[in-house]
């Protein structure tokens, strides 16, 4: 009986995983849309710590980088248009301003990562990903052109990447018809927004580059699935 429920558990969180049905942004509110995947979360993290079956891990170490993935391009959904300024700190998307740094931070919180927004969104990129990033996923670029350097960050991999900048911070995503930098833009009409990294301005203008990859990291995940805190040192 305690393997046909664990299967059906199993298949429920494969569910979560592949659905399709957190694209609708329009029809639910950003609020409502945090808590269900605060719910979700809980139900893959109970799972994942009541299963004593290896297997059933396995599976879900494996699957836990999709469903993050999706569950990132569903708040950014939400975000774009949000006004851009350096001192904005707004929780809720098109309501008040955002600064890039309180953006990055916002949505790891938003998505069940246990951070210190405020203390976090105010170091330097680097900081920032260090924080959430051990070295082994963290690549640095320098003295390169923006063409060369997209070229490299996508033969790390399809997945969510931070990307640390000069004097900015935001997320690359690396996917199978390219990579999109979505952050919350100083230029360009001063929102957040999703944009060609090829074309965009401040990454072109900045001098040092460096990306920390989430979702392939086994030691990040493993703090995901255990609720641990990412604490700024």
């Amino acid at each position: 009986m305690r393997i046909q429920n664990s299967i059906l558990i199993l298949l429920c969180i494969i569910t979560l995983i592949n659905s399709a049905c957190y694209r609708k942004v329009e029809a639910v509110s950003y609020e409502d849309r945090v808590e269900q995947i605060r719910i979700d979360n809980e139900k893959i993290r109970n799972f994942y710590k009541e299963t004593t079956s290896k297997e059933e891990r396995q599976r879900v170490d494996r699957e836990l980088p999709p469903y993050l993935f999706e569950r990132f391009i569903d708040l950014f959904d939400y975000w774009y248009g949000t006004p851009w300024d350096f001192n904005g700190i707004t929780q809720t998307p098109r309501k008040g301003k955002i600064a890039c740094g309180y953006f990055v931070t916002t949505i790891l919180r938003d998505l069940g990562f246990d951070v210190e927004r405020s203390k976090l969104a105010q170091q330097a990129a680097e900081k920032i990903i260090k924080t959430l990033v051990s070295e082994t996923y963290i690549k640095r670029f320098s003295g390169m052109s923006t063409g060369k350097f997209i070229r490299l960050v996508e033969e790390m991999g399809q997945g969510i990447y931070i990307v640390g900048l000069d004097t900015h911070v935001g997320f690359l995503v690396v996917h199978t018809k390219g990579v999109d930098f979505v952050h919350a833009a100083r230029t360009g009409g001063k929102r957040v927004r999703s944009e060609n990294p090829l074309t965009a301005n401040v990454l072109k203008k900045s001098k040092y580059r460096v990306v920390g990859k989430i979702l392939d990291n086994k030691e990040l995940l493993q703090k995901w699935l255990k609720n641990e805190p990412f604490v700024v040192k």
